[in-house]
């Protein structure tokens, strides 16, 4: 996996300011829903390198406390031979 850098984040950076600024000089009024989802995508993002990274997930899950449970759904668990109408 390749990192983006500062670089890259500038050049992000600079395509919302961009995206604002037609959005403001066409009064199309997005400049908040922009900047938000901008800011969204980073956190997110970031959260996903977390994860990637195992660090997240090393702090907030203890594979030996970890439970499987098989569920068996079988037609009568669902519903689907009961009459509704």
């Amino acid at each position: 996996m390749a990192d983006i850098g500062w670089s890259g984040l500038a050049v992000s950076l600079l395509l919302v300011g961009l995206a604002i600024g037609l959005s403001m000089w066409r009064g199309l009024g997005l400049e908040g829903s922009i900047a938000w989802a901008s800011v969204r995508a980073l956190v997110q993002l970031l959260a996903v390198d977390e994860l990637h990274r195992g660090r997240v997930l090393d702090r907030q899950v203890d594979p030996d406390r970890l439970e499987h449970r098989e569920v068996d759904l079988s037609d009568e668990q669902i519903g689907e031979d009961h009459d509704v109408g």
